[in-house]
């Protein structure tokens, strides 16, 4: 069987581990792409979705604190 190349709003959740609402928000919001099949029918890009995590991934290595900082001086 083939993978999917466009997903339900609650099947990216379920993937990426996020709720209803907050699926709905990311895609409202333009940080996950959405495509409009029709007038109610709304998909999300698998690549799209698995962009959003690396970009996700990034900025929580910007933020990272480093593991020699103690916060005392030596």
């Amino acid at each position: 069987m083939t993978e999917k190349l466009l997903l339900r709003p609650m099947e990216a959740a379920d993937l990426a581990g996020v709720g209803r609402s907050k699926s709905y928000k990311l895609i409202a919001s333009g940080e996950v792409p959405a495509v409009r099949l029709g007038r109610r029918s709304l998909r999300v890009p698998v690549d799209g979705l698995r962009q959003w995590i690396r970009r996700l991934g990034s900025v929580a290595t910007l933020h990272e604190p480093s593991d020699n900082h103690t916060g005392s001086p030596d």
